[in-house]
């Protein structure tokens, strides 16, 4: 009897530390999170960033060329508004910024990115190695196993359906609870702050910027 305990913890253990391999291995096999990672902070459109109202953002940028009539979104009951200017819309959910799309130079976007940058300027503002890249990901904080996704913050580069390329940033709103990183694939119900930016691939240019804040799950 004692002698069957002792195989059963042996075999457990042994399960144990496979385990624990698996992890480690597949953590070193995401490149390390940068030193200037993306974060929720740098989100702006010419210094108008997430959370201000309507009336604070036109104070900055002017009104409107037109904007949509609110609506309620089925899935959450939020109400969305968008905004649009020449080269520029903004997205409202209940009555606060959301969302931002850059399409013009003469909109300053995080890091003071704009239309027209080359893909240099993107790298140097974000100190991206991409001789450190790993299957498409840049950097990251982890890895969420059951979700096989990079844990936020973190960077990915992928190539559109147009040929175009498109770095993915991610970053948590606040720091995750315990809670979370104990299940690391809640991460999706969190509020994150998210930026792609478009870069043509003959061109080398970027061609837009796109933020946004909320549950990745929604």
């Amino acid at each position: 009897m004692v002698m069957r305990k002792e195989a059963e913890l042996m075999k457990n253990l042994r399960v144990a530390v496979t385990v624990v391999l698996c992890v480690i291995l597949s953590l070193t096999a995401i490149p390390a999170l940068a030193e200037n990672a993306f974060a929720y902070a740098d989100l702006s459109v010419n210094g108008v960033t997430p959370g201000v109202s309507a009336d604070e953002a036109s104070v900055v940028l002017g009104e409107p060329t037109s904007q949509d009539e609110p609506v309620v979104e089925a899935a959450t009951g939020a109400t969305l508004q968008t905004f649009r200017y020449a080269g520029l819309s903004l997205e409202f959910t209940d009555a606060l910024l959301t969302d931002a799309t850059l399409s013009d130079p003469a909109y300053a976007g995080p890091r003071g990115l704009k239309v027209g940058d080359p893909e240099s300027a993107l790298i140097e503002a974000f100190q991206i190695d991409l001789a450190q890249a790993k299957q498409g990901v840049l950097y990251s904080a982890g890895w969420v196993e059951s979700l096989e996704t990079p844990l936020p913050p973190c960077a990915t580069l992928t190539t559109a359906e147009d040929g175009s390329l498109q770095y993915i940033f991610m970053a948590p709103v606040t720091p995750y609870s315990a809670e979370t990183l104990a299940s690391p694939e809640n991460y999706l119900y969190e509020n994150t702050a998210v930026l792609t930016v478009t870069v043509d691939a003959a061109t080398r240019a970027i061609t837009s910027l796109t933020w946004s804040v909320r549950p990745l799950a929604e």
